[in-house]
């Protein structure tokens, strides 16, 4: 069973054609079907993670959300010493098919020695603030930052068995963990909040679902080899890490420092009404991973056989999948933010639904751009990657300037706090947009087709414009069991104006309906966990 998987996964070469050959059609709705798991796991993780959300926010208010926002941002900010691009080189390494053992006993040494190095930076960093900034907000946000700590050594080990499951494709081994994490934390999370123990007990609950995480993991990693590698193994490795160390450097300080400036230029409420934000646009966004996962090492192995023909086909039906998917989630997001942010965080967030059509539109950037950002590294062009993340990192840090403090260095600026951030976010990812687009067509001759995503924007715009002049008569009573079906009513409005379209057919259907097959899925878990 588990040979069959790997074979369906797209790189193995009895499913492929000649070097000249168009990609096998039957490996699509297997990337497919695992690539659906990833979303199922997200999925459940955003639920849950909406119930944890809505407690804080609804119990312990802005600041308090706040506080815990700065506090995974802060420390987060300085997981790339963890990775350093060894996570991507482990990735690209096992895809290739070198010994698994000594790439096992290769990442593994480097995980632990690079996870021991990021807890001592973190300490540092930790009393270098104290010490020239004048200290935290409060007693409690210090805490909450120590805690994190903890919680990212852990986070950073369990990516031991999840980067290797990845790398060969085993997505039902690499998500799991995950669902653990997330049934673990959200209880807690619930019980300490409704107690009142307050923010750093929350904090604690991040660090116990951690635990969780990592010993999943290392419970699937069971019965894989790990054997001393040699020094070419060790060349290898290093070989690959060193420029994607960039990316990763880019990749986290990206993600994570808008809260921190904010943070710094602001207060702790503040920073809460840009971090419930981004944690209700956050399921679409790591719903996109699901694509990087598995584009990469199937990318890899094609490349590695100079297929691309191939891998154009690849990356033309999974842009056209990815339109067709994320375009109406993220226009009914923002037809109705407002009934959206009053259920999830409540009344207290009006400042939050404004922020959440920007990020809105950045998690709309951010997952069309998946499949071009691999075909850069895929394709083992990480130089070109690089300097776009660089840059991308550097205009995204300048706008941030612009945008989120009032004054800086006694020049007035834009002074938007949260507003401001997810503006800088946005405005820098159309830049990232454009600029994969053309290097893409550079390397592979992908051709980028606007015209099918224009039909997708069009259907979406339509579907959502109906739905929020809807919610406009009804008004604020929006609740749970109005907003769902409401939901499920734009997305069968936007289905009809594309089938008017001609542009979602029964093939497409088809493939939908055997993508999300539960006998199939299911199956597909329990031989992967066998």
């Amino acid at each position: 069973m588990e040979s069959h998987e790997r074979g369906a996964g797209g790189g193995e070469k009895h499913q492929r054609k000649g070097r000249t050959g168009v990609l096998d059609r039957s490996v699509i709705p297997i990337i497919a079907r695992k690539t659906t798991l990833v979303v199922l796991n997200n999925v459940v993780g955003a639920l849950l993670g909406f119930i944890s959300l809505s407690i804080i926010a609804r119990h312990l208010g802005a600041e308090d959300l706040g506080v815990l926002g700065f506090g995974i941002s802060f420390l987060g900010m300085f997981t790339f010493v963890s990775n350093l691009g060894f996570d991507s080189s482990h990735n690209k390494r096992v895809s290739e098919g070198l010994d698994l053992g000594e790439c096992m006993g290769a990442y593994t040494g480097i995980k632990v020695i690079l996870t021991a190095v990021m807890a001592c930076t973190g300490l540092l960093i930790i009393h270098l603030y104290k010490w020239s900034s004048g200290g935290f907000s409060s007693p409690k946000a210090e805490t909450v930052v120590y805690i994190f700590l903890g919680y990212y050594v852990l986070w950073s080990l369990a990516w031991i068995p999840i980067t290797t499951f990845n790398s060969e494709r085993k997505q039902a081994r690499a998500q799991l963990p995950g669902i653990i994490e997330f049934l673990v934390r959200t209880p807690l999370i619930v019980v300490v909040v409704l107690q009142g123990y307050g923010i750093v007990w929350v904090a604690v609950s991040y660090v116990v679902g951690a635990m969780a995480l990592f010993l999943t993991g290392m419970v699937f990693l069971r019965g894989y080899p790990i054997r001393r590698p040699d020094l070419t193994i060790l060349a290898k490795y290093a070989d690959f890490a060193l420029p994607m160390s960039i990316i990763s450097i880019a990749a986290v300080l990206y993600l994570y420092m808008d809260k921190v400036m904010i943070g710094l230029f602001w207060d702790p409420e503040e920073v809460g009404f840009y971090f419930g934000a981004q944690r209700i646009i956050m399921f679409i966004i790591t719903s996109s991973a699901a694509v990087s996962i598995l584009l990469f090492p199937t990318i890899s192995s094609l490349h590695a056989d100079g297929r691309i023909r191939e891998i154009n086909d690849l990356i033309t039906q999974a842009e056209r999948f990815l339109s067709m998917i994320v375009f109406p989630v993220i226009a009914l997001t923002i037809a109705l933010r407002g009934p959206i942010v009053d259920l999830i965080l409540g009344d207290g967030f009006l400042r939050t639904r404004i922020i959440l059509v920007f990020l809105a539109l950045y998690a709309l950037l951010e997952i069309l751009n998946k499949p071009y950002s691999q075909i850069l590294t895929g394709t083992g062009n990480t130089r070109a990657a690089v300097r776009i993340s660089s840059a991308i990192f550097f205009l995204n840090l300048f706008l941030n300037l612009i945008f989120i403090p009032e004054t800086l260095l006694g020049v007035t600026l834009a002074g938007l706090g949260g507003l401001g951030a997810a503006m800088a976010t946005c405005l820098s990812d159309t830049i990232r947009f454009v600029l994969l687009r053309i290097k893409a067509k550079g390397l592979i001759g992908s051709t980028f087709r606007p015209g099918i995503m224009v039909k997708h924007m069009g259907a979406s715009a339509g579907a959502g414009g109906v739905m929020y002049g809807i919610s406009l008569i009804i008004g604020r009573d929006l609740g749970m069991m109005l907003l769902i079906p409401f939901l499920m009513i734009g997305l069968l409005l936007y289905l009809a104006i594309l089938i008017l379209l001609r542009e979602f057919t029964r093939e497409d259907l088809d493939f939908f309906l055997d993508m999300l097959h539960p006998g199939k899925i299911g199956r597909y878990i329990m031989s992967e966990i066998r």
